[in-house]
């Protein structure tokens, strides 16, 4: 294991270098990664720069195991990105980043495994892990059934005035939210133009928001306000719509607000 150690080193090194050219250079896809996650172009200029780091760290063997912290910190950022907003397969690219995400944690993992004593500061090294962890950047979007609108044509809501269902021959990805349509027209005006057409409050119910809280909805219960879709709940505890239609000029602030606080 002791001689395996450098080429497992030399593979992240050389995995982590291969990318800093898109990032740097603001390829497209590298672009397209970051704005779903929220970050662009800050959180691709910081990302190279800590691969760069790591990957001078981890050639080095006397900073490799920082490199391998610092390793594993970045790809499982990246491999909790994959699984819970861009998806194992990325633009057709066949999951082959998601693969070498994988590969590159696990290359780390074992030279960590085997040097972890040599770290000089543990309580710092598990601050370098823990971050790029839990530092996705993400609105927080309805996506209840594992669509955006459970599955409804955002665009169908304001172009035809009803709720109508998609399907998933006929998707995109906004934001990490898979959104279904019912026709290649709709899917293209919303390829456009994303933000016109996603419901306010991230598809929550909107008579709920108003009071701070997250609340799923019935699809077919909604409401078009300033050229926007207002979604609201609608079962076993009532229409919501009917009390938002009573007390609206009150509560559409106070959702505004809510929702201002929730994504900040």
């Amino acid at each position: 294991m002791k001689k395996i150690e450098p080429a497992f080193a030399w593979i992240v090194a050389i995995i982590f270098i291969q990318t800093l050219f898109f990032k740097f250079s603001g390829a497209s896809e590298s672009k397209w990664i970051f704005s779903q996650l929220g970050v662009e172009p800050w959180g691709r200029i910081l990302s190279g720069v800590m691969e760069l780091i790591a990957a001078f760290l981890l050639v080095i063997p006397r900073t490799r195991v920082l490199g391998a912290f610092l390793g594993m910190g970045i790809m499982g950022g990246a491999i909790v990105s994959h699984l819970l907003i861009l998806g194992i397969v990325v633009q057709n690219d066949g999951g082959q980043l998601f693969a070498l995400a994988v590969i590159s944690f696990v290359a780390s993992a074992i030279i960590l495994a085997r040097r972890y004593k040599e770290l000089p500061f543990m309580p710092l090294a598990a601050v370098i892990i823990f971050v790029p962890l839990n530092g996705v950047a993400k609105v927080s979007y309805n996506d209840e059934n594992k669509f955006g609108i459970q599955g409804y044509d955002p665009v169908s809501y304001l172009i035809e005035k009803k709720a109508v269902e998609g399907t998933k021959e006929l998707s995109t990805k906004f934001d990490g939210i898979t959104y279904l349509f019912s026709s290649a027209a709709n899917k293209e005006k919303f390829s456009k133009d994303p933000v016109s057409f996603i419901p306010a409050y991230g598809g929550w119910c909107a008579y709920a928001m108003a009071e701070g809280d997250k609340v799923d909805i019935d699809p077919k219960t909604f409401k078009i306000i300033d050229g926007k879709t207002y979604l609201y709940y609608n079962g076993v505890w009532g229409n919501t719509l009917e009390k938002w239609n009573k007390k609206e000029n009150v509560l559409k602030p106070q959702a505004d607000k809510s929702w201002e606080k929730l994504i900040k």
